[in-house]
């Protein structure tokens, strides 16, 4: 009996041993590894944000045409029509003509409406056409109890309103939607050399210098520099659109320009939004079509200052 002991406890020791020395050895082998992922990692991320740099560079053109966006048919026919050698095509499922105004290239594309199709859309046309800047314009809803259906925003930042994180709360507590931070939306930094998350997407101050510079071209309302508030909604409740221009400073809201903006900065593309109020729930004005004509009279305007001040 004592002889079975004396074995049973020895062979533990035994196994116990050389488990602990296997343990040792995978551990080394494991640290061994896990250094060599994290070279290799560090080496890819080098290669990635240099072939990267290189790439983004590819894709800009100070040469290239000026590309104007629109969501819908109301958005872009004007501009469209205002075109000489226009040529019909399409980038993707999105459509877009090119041509030139005033002996300037110029591409018109309908990114579609939401953010999704305008981040897309925009992308895909940055790879086919190589933009010089980008211009995101049309149709918005008042948040400024200060502007009116026809006033036009210059969009010197733009944000994603419905990128936000809600402040904790137990079930029953019911819900405060104006309990929330804002998030802001990844896009591409080419010091940093990685995807960095941003609240605010300044605008191009090339671009906004060419808007100022043609303000007196348009007399249908007003024109000030504000902040454009993109997301998937449509807010009709007043106090919500009062609680997001006191929250993000935003002057209207629509649901593309954040998006393209977003895109443009991943390529390191000039941009600016501009957006007219077709309506604001503030003062119970309606949407009103004839805006869609009115910004794009304007947006014409200052794609022409752009390009005259990029050519001297």
């Amino acid at each position: 009996m004592k002889k079975t002991v004396l074995a049973f406890l020895l062979a533990g020791s035994m196994t116990l041993s050389m488990t602990a020395i296997s343990f040792a050895e995978e551990t080394e082998v494991s640290t061994e590894a896990e250094t060599a992922a994290d070279t290799a990692m560090e080496e890819m991320t080098e290669a990635v944000t240099e072939a990267a740099g290189s790439y983004l560079t590819d894709c800009y053109d100070p040469n290239g045409p000026i590309l104007l966006e629109g969501a819908m048919s109301l958005e872009t026919s004007e501009m469209i029509a205002a075109l000489e050698n226009a040529e019909e095509m399409y980038v993707g499922p999105y459509y877009c003509v090119s041509g030139t105004y005033k002996g300037y290239p110029v591409v018109v594309l309908r990114t579609e409406q939401e953010s999704a199709n305008a981040g897309a859309s925009t992308a895909l046309a940055i790879e086919k056409f190589h933009p010089c800047a980008v211009i995101n314009q049309g149709t918005s809803g008042g948040h400024d109890p200060e502007l009116h259906t026809f006033d036009i925003v210059l969009g010197k930042n733009s944000v994603a309103s419905s990128a936000w994180k809600s402040t904790p709360s137990a079930e029953g507590e019911g819900v405060d939607y104006k309990a929330i931070e804002m998030q802001g939306v990844y896009s591409y930094d080419p010091e940093a050399g990685e995807f960095t998350e941003k609240v605010d997407y300044p605008c191009d101050e090339e671009l906004l210098a060419a808007a100022e510079s043609v303000t007196d071209t348009y007399t249908e309302g007003t024109i000030i520099e504000g902040v454009i508030s993109t997301s998937n909604e449509w807010n009709n409740q007043i106090d919500r659109m009062l609680y997001l221009h006191e929250l993000t400073g935003s002057s209207c809201e629509e649901m593309e320009t954040n998006a393209a903006a977003q895109m443009c900065a991943n390529y390191g593309i000039p941009f600016i939004g501009i957006r007219i109020l077709s309506n604001t729930g503030i003062y119970g004005e309606d949407f009103n079509p004839e805006t869609g004509a009115a910004c794009q009279g304007y947006v014409l305007n200052v794609a022409e200052a752009y390009m005259a001040a990029k050519a001297e």
